[in-house]
């Protein structure tokens, strides 16, 4: 498997999960877990002579051995008897699963290469720990739990080949007639103020403590902050989903990463309680779910989510340097358009605005005013639905196809803010309304975009 890139550094990179047993920090691969859910409160035995198994967990309808690495590895704690954790991380590897127990799951983290190191070389394969991990917000070291070597040491697993079959079943149990089974997905569950939400484990980039927040003008806005070389808009579950926030929380210790199509977004949170898998949500819409304990679980819609926060762009690979807000306002009045993202477009640059007519699959012009209208679309995924922004005095006759026209922003009624970004020099942005009603909107002059477009002059 290639491993991802630090966009920064250009260095290898791997994703890894924290947990805590005992005084260790374990660091695992994210490819090699399943899962993480409550240590059961009644542990059911399997007799064994020795060895570090010390009982069977019933994960999703599959008994799953359990082991206490404490029987065979030095934690830090007493050994000479099963310890009580109180989370059980699941990990899979080659068809095979098995579940150990921690104290606590700290969240994932993505390191370069370089910060692991070896130091055990005799290849001995009593050993489930040969590397350390330098990890940040981690007093010390991280110890990388060699997930082969547990399970050719345990020779103890279950074959997880029909776990999400026997998920799905269990999911579905009401439905009058089955549907085909959904593979089911690793998902992170991010917890704040007794509320969880479940994000694709692949889309949870990293979780880190806060770092410092610049002010950001935005509804849904806690600020903005610097990750790896990129500016990401922070937003909050107060502010994301206020029904399911109740008041009076302390201030969020922890920040989330989320990742999609390039760009970033944060989002203040508690705790990352567990990691689970579950049958594949609906990507176009929010949904809940109930984890292996009944408990309930929120499953946004990714592109739902990332589609509230036009200013994620900001956080694409090359923006460097702080936001500058002045006190400016704009000096002419911005139509707000959607389509692959939100963006605004100065309103003197616009001669017309229409409904898309009914066209030829792949068209690139339709007839306007007796004339050919070249039509290049902005859409993410083009249908037979939308809307032509026809541009003023070009030449030859441009128009653009959007999802929808959303709003108009009056001249003078916004302020105005810009960051540089790496060759392309300054985004700019339009801050409007005031409290709840308060947005923020980056600039995409289609004005621009088609001289940009066009072809050079010979």
């Amino acid at each position: 498997m290639s491993s991802p890139t630090d966009a920064t550094s250009g260095a290898a990179t791997v994703q890894l999960v924290l947990a805590d047993a005992g005084a260790v920090v374990l660091a695992v691969a994210v490819e090699a877990v399943a899962g993480a859910v409550a240590w059961p409160a009644r542990l059911d035995r399997l007799p064994r002579r020795g060895g570090a198994v010390c009982g069977v967990l019933d994960y999703f309808g599959q008994a799953i051995a359990l082991l206490d690495l404490a029987l065979w590895v030095d934690l830090g704690t007493p050994s000479a008897t099963p310890r009580s954790y109180q989370r059980a991380l699941v990990l899979h590897q080659g068809g095979r699963m098995v579940a150990i127990g921690v104290d606590q799951v700290r969240g994932l983290q993505r390191v370069a290469h370089t910060a692991i190191e070896q130091l055990s070389h005799d290849d001995d394969p009593q050993q489930i720990f040969h590397s350390t991990v330098r990890c940040a917000g981690v007093a010390g070291l991280a110890c990388l739990l060699d997930v082969d070597r547990l399970m050719a040491l345990a020779q103890t697993w279950s074959d997880g080949a029909e776990t999400g079959a026997r998920h799905d079943g269990a999911a579905g149990a009401s439905a009058s007639v089955a549907a085909p089974a959904a593979a089911p997905r690793t998902y992170g569950v991010v917890a704040g103020n007794g509320c969880r939400i479940a994000f694709p484990i692949n889309d949870l980039a990293e979780v880190l403590p806060v770092p410092p927040l610049l002010p950001f003008h935005s509804p849904l806005s806690e600020g903005l902050c610097q990750w790896r070389g990129r500016h990401v808009p922070v937003t909050s579950i107060a502010k994301c989903f206020p029904a399911l926030w109740a008041d009076g929380s302390a201030p969020a210790p922890l920040l989330a990463i989320l990742q999609r199509d390039g760009l970033l977004l944060g989002m203040l949170i508690d705790q990352v309680p567990d990691i689970v898998q579950l049958p594949a949500a609906d990507t176009t819409a929010d949904s809940i779910q109930a984890d292996a304990d009944g408990a309930l679980i929120h499953l946004p819609s990714m592109a739902a989510l990332h589609a509230r926060f036009p200013e994620t762009v900001l956080s694409r690979e090359g923006a460097t340097g702080a936001p500058v807000t002045t006190t400016a306002t704009n000096v002419g009045s911005h139509l707000v358009y959607e389509a692959a993202s939100t963006a605004s477009t100065p309103l003197d640059g616009i001669e017309a605005v229409l409904d898309l007519p009914p066209l030829p699959p792949g068209a690139t012009e339709m007839a306007w005013r007796g004339a050919p209208l070249a039509l290049r679309d902005l859409r993410a995924a083009p249908g037979p639905a939308g809307t032509v922004i026809v541009l003023r005095d070009a030449q030859p006759a441009q128009g653009y196809i959007v999802d929808a026209v959303r709003t108009l922003v009056r001249e003078r009624s916004a302020s105005v803010s810009h960051i540089a970004v790496a060759g392309r020099g300054a985004i700019e942005l339009l801050t409007t309304g005031t409290g709840a009603g308060r947005a923020t909107y980056v600039v995409g002059d289609l004005a621009k975009l088609a001289k940009l477009a066009a072809p050079a002059a010979p």
